[in-house]
C-alpha cells in the first residue's frame, strides 16, 4: 500500500510539474534557445531561471551569470548588473515591462516592488518614490514614444503604485529633453513693394510684382526647459528682378527692378501636440539686408515723336535703404518620424518697412516653403 502512495504521489509530482511548465526561450552568448520555463515568483525570479531545454528531459537552474535573459508567455527577463549597497553588484534578472529606447524594468522583492530605467550610459537607475523623487527622475531620463507612456501607466496601476500612475500621462508630453533642430528650406517668395520714383513713369507702374526662389536655413533652440517653445533664428536669401517697358528699341518707358537681399527672421515658435504630423505657429521680428546697390533704374525717352530718333533720354538709378527692419508671421508642419530627420512645410508673412527713404508704405513678402529638418541630440517622441 506505502508503495502505490508513493508511487501516486510521484506520478502526481510529475504531472504537476509538466503542467506548469511554460513554452518559451532562453538567451545566450550566441543565439535564441527553445526552452520550456518554470515560472518562479519575487525574487526568485531574479535570481535564477529554472528551465529545460526542448530536446532534454531534465530542469536546469541557471543564474543571470550564465543567461542573457529569458521569456515566456509574453514575459521577457533579461539579464543587468545592479549595484548593492556595499558598492559591490551582482547580476540580476529583470522583467522588461516596456522595451524601447528607453525601457522599463521591475523586479519584485519579499518586501517591497522596485522599478529601473536606464541613463545616457545604459546604466540601470531605480525609480525613488520617495518625496515623487521619480518625477524628477522621469522627466529627466524618460524618452520612449508616447504609446509606451500609456503602457507604463497600466504598468504602474497593474502593480499597485497609484501615486506614480496618477502622473505619468501628464509628464509624458514633457519627459523628451529639448534637441536643436536645424531646418533647410527651398520655396518661392512673392513680393509687392509700392515704389515713389520719377513723376514722368507711366502710372501703372507704382509697384513692383515680383517673385524669387527662396533659400533658407534655419535653428530651432528651446526656449523653455522642454518643449514645445523654440527660439527660431533663420537666414535665407532672395532675388527680386522686373523689367518693365513700353516701346521697343529702345523702349519709351523702362522700370528695371534688380534686388538681391539677405533676410534675418528672428521670431519665437510654439508647436501643438506630439503627433507625427505637428502644427506650429511663429512671430517675430524680421531685418533685411540689402546685398547691392542699384537697386533700381528707370529709362525715359523724352522728345518729337516725329523726328527720327529720341533728342534726350533720362537714365536714373535709385538704391534701398541697406538696413530694412520688419515684422514676419507664419503657420506651418513639422512631419516627424522615429528618426532625426523629418520634413516640414510653412506659409509665412513678412512685411518690412523703411526699404526706400520718403516711402511710408510697407513691402509684403509672400512666402510658401518647404524642407527637411535634422534633430541635433536625441531622438523626438512621436506617436
Amino acid at each position: 500500500m506505502t508503495r502505490k502512495l508513493i508511487l501516486l504521489f510521484l506520478i502526481v509530482l510529475m504531472f504537476t510539474g509538466l503542467n506548469a511548465q511554460k513554452p518559451g526561450f532562453i538567451i545566450n552568448d550566441t543565439c535564441y534557445s527553445s526552452a520550456y520555463i518554470y515560472p518562479q515568483r519575487d525574487a526568485k525570479a531574479a535570481k535564477t531561471c529554472l528551465m529545460r531545454l526542448s530536446n532534454r528531459v531534465y530542469f536546469r537552474s541557471c543564474t543571470p551569470d550564465e543567461l542573457l535573459g529569458y521569456g515566456y508567455d509574453k514575459k521577457v527577463f533579461v539579464t543587468y548588473k545592479m549595484k548593492l549597497g556595499n558598492d559591490s553588484s551582482a547580476k540580476v534578472f529583470l522583467l522588461t515591462l516596456v522595451g524601447g529606447d528607453m525601457p522599463l524594468f521591475f523586479m519584485k522583492e519579499k518586501n517591497r516592488k522596485r522599478f529601473f530605467v536606464l541613463n545616457d550610459k545604459k546604466e540601470l537607475v531605480e525609480l525613488n518614490r520617495k518625496n515623487k523623487e521619480f518625477k524628477l527622475q522621469l522627466a529627466e531620463l524618460y524618452h520612449a514614444p508616447d504609446e509606451a507612456a500609456k503602457y507604463l501607466h497600466s504598468s504602474f496601476t497593474k502593480h499597485g503604485m497609484a501615486q506614480m500612475a496618477e502622473t505619468m500621462i501628464d509628464y509624458s508630453e514633457t519627459m523628451k529633453k529639448p534637441s536643436i533642430r536645424i531646418s533647410f528650406q527651398t520655396g518661392v517668395t512673392f513680393q509687392h513693394l509700392p515704389v515713389l520714383l520719377n513723376p514722368k513713369l507711366a502710372t501703372l507702374w507704382d509697384a513692383f510684382n515680383a517673385n524669387s526662389i527662396t533659400y533658407c536655413l534655419a535653428a530651432d533652440i528651446p526656449v523653455s526647459k522642454y518643449w514645445p517653445l523654440t527660439y527660431h533664428q533663420e537666414i535665407g536669401f532672395n532675388k527680386f528682378v522686373n523689367d518693365y517697358r513700353i516701346g521697343e528699341n529702345p523702349p519709351d518707358y523702362q522700370l528695371i527692378q534688380d534686388f538681391s537681399v539677405l533676410s534675418l527672421p528672428a521670431m519665437v515658435r510654439y508647436t501643438f501636440g506630439r503627433s507625427k504630423a505637428r502644427l506650429f505657429v511663429n512671430a517675430g521680428f524680421q531685418f533685411d539686408i540689402a546685398l547691392n546697390k542699384n537697386n533700381v533704374g528707370w529709362l525715359i525717352a523724352d522728345g518729337n515723336s516725329n523726328e527720327p530718333g529720341y533728342s534726350d533720354l533720362i537714365i536714373d538709378y535709385a538704391n534701398y535703404n541697406a538696413f530694412q527692419p520688419g515684422f514676419a508671421v507664419g503657420f506651418g508642419f513639422n512631419f516627424n518620424t522615429k528618426q532625426k530627420i523629418g520634413a516640414n512645410a510653412e506659409f509665412r508673412y513678412s512685411g518690412i518697412t523703411n526699404v526706400q527713404t520718403g516711402m511710408k508704405s510697407t513691402e509684403s513678402q509672400y512666402a510658401i516653403k518647404a524642407g527637411i529638418t535634422y534633430a541635433l541630440g536625441r531622438k523626438e517622441c512621436v506617436k
